[in-house]
């Protein structure tokens, strides 16, 4: 059986976009910067719902077999923007990350534009020891943003060759980086089995496909049906006994009725047919 597939996607589109609608309700949601992608009818049925927060975050919730999943998807400034812009973007995650509820899966995912490197001493918990690249300010402000809510980059925990963590080539491709990330909070750690980038995927991208494998069991949000339950106690009351085997009465009377009417009918139908 395939396992259900969830794709995030972040794009840098600076022209006019027109109107955009749901894809088959499979496509959650585009907003000029990014969107994410259900694959599978199973992943499909368990969404639970969605939300636009602006043009640089999307976030999803889905359920599973003993917890729900929310997916924030991003799309950060780079390192070269205003401190202004990347306050304001940080703050809009915070918000983001604090209206989901604490016992959910989270994971932020997308173009992060932030090279955090390898772990040091002070930031163990947040980073792994298979980071690559030298960190930069927009590394320190994701790592600080990950150890306040108790994440942890999935992309420099797993040990693969530098050609499946790099994210990003340089047009000429001499110059590799890791901005691209997927970070998990902290205590579903375990259920996330590899972090890695795929080449060759044909996307028009100077980025790199980044996919994570977790084992989560999708639930789907079909409503069960609830059996009505009788308070039997009730029929020991005189009056509400009495009502009841009135009602009773009246409806195998009425049974009766129907069917003495049917076996009348099909008496008649065979004595035409004589």
């Amino acid at each position: 059986m395939n396992p259900p597939r969830f794709v995030s996607v972040s794009v840098s589109v600076y022209f006019f976009l027109p109107e955009i609608t749901v894809l088959k309700k499979k496509c959650i949601y585009k907003y000029i910067y990014m969107y994410i992608y259900v694959a599978g009818k199973k992943a499909d049925a368990s969404l639970i719902g969605w939300e636009p927060i602006n043009e640089r975050l999307i976030k999803a919730r889905f359920y599973s077999k003993f917890v729900k999943m929310t997916i924030i998807q991003c799309y950060a400034p780079t390192n070269d923007t205003t401190e202004e812009e990347k306050e304001l973007f940080y703050e809009q995650l915070q918000r983001a990350t604090d209206s989901t509820p604490q016992h959910d899966i989270i994971l932020i995912c997308g173009d992060i534009n932030a090279k955090v490197g390898k772990s040091n001493h002070s930031q163990s918990l947040a980073v792994g020891s298979h980071g690559i690249g030298t960190r930069n300010r927009n590394g320190e402000l994701f790592v600080e943003f990950c150890e306040t809510n108790n994440l942890v980059i999935g992309g420099t925990i797993f040990p693969h060759k530098d050609i499946h963590k790099a994210t990003w080539y340089s047009p000429d491709g001499k110059t590799r980086n890791q901005i691209d990330h997927i970070a998990i909070n902290r205590r579903y750690r375990r259920s996330l089995f590899d972090v890695r980038t795929y080449r060759g995927a044909d996307i028009n991208s100077d980025h790199q496909l980044v996919i994570a494998k977790l084992q989560l069991k999708l639930r789907s949000t079909r409503k069960k049906s609830f059996s009505r339950r009788f308070n039997l106690d009730k029929l020991k009351l005189p009056e509400v006994c009495k009502r009841f085997r009135l009602e009773l009465r009246n409806r195998f009377e009425t049974l009766q009725e129907a069917k003495d009417t049917e076996d009348t009918n099909e008496t008649s139908s065979e004595v035409e047919q004589k």
